[in-house]
């Protein structure tokens, strides 16, 4: 036990010092916790890019095309000696740099968001794109506001749709 104010002073002083120290300890593992916490999100994010990363880059949309445009990918027989003239087409764009599989390209009535048409192709190769006429299956005048919506496999397996707005969603 001190006995003098020195000896007094001396044990405040090292059980304050002692206080800090676990402060300072307490205080660097909640800024760890923290920063552990904040670099697991930051790699869930990273590693939920790279799995979109394909599947970001395919697209679908609807457009006026030459029906004897060589991106139809339906009966072109059908429109050989016609006169050229122009139809409602759904096109779908592989932009990555990996093949695309087992996909489906559905016309959509964008203001119901009902499904009208849908054609199928086996792959789409990088940079490829294919066109799917409308032709008799969809009445413009039923339907004027026509938009794509597309549904494939990316090279890893994984299961995508864009819907008939853009949005990309991974499916079961």
């Amino acid at each position: 036990m001190p006995t003098s104010g020195t000896d007094l002073a001396e044990a405040w002083a090292a059980g304050a010092g002692a206080l800090g120290t676990v402060g300072a300890f307490v205080v660097g593992g909640v800024l760890l916790i923290r920063q552990i916490s904040r670099d697991d999100r930051t790699d869930a994010a990273a590693v939920a890019r790279a799995r979109r990363h394909q599947a970001a880059q395919v697209a679908a949309w609807a457009a006026d095309v030459d029906n004897h445009d060589p991106r139809l990918n339906d009966d072109l027989a059908t429109y050989r000696g016609r006169p050229p003239g122009k139809m409602r087409a759904a096109i779908v764009r592989n932009a990555s740099t990996l093949p695309v599989y087992d996909g489906t390209l559905t016309f959509v009535d964008n203001a119901t968001g009902l499904e009208l048409k849908t054609a199928g192709f086996e792959v789409l190769g990088p940079g490829d794109e294919l066109a799917f006429s409308a032709r008799s299956a969809v009445d413009p005048k039923e339907h004027p506001t026509l938009a794509a919506a597309v549904r494939f496999r990316d090279a890893e397996g994984i299961r995508w749709e864009r819907d008939h707005r853009g949005v990309l969603t991974e499916s079961p």
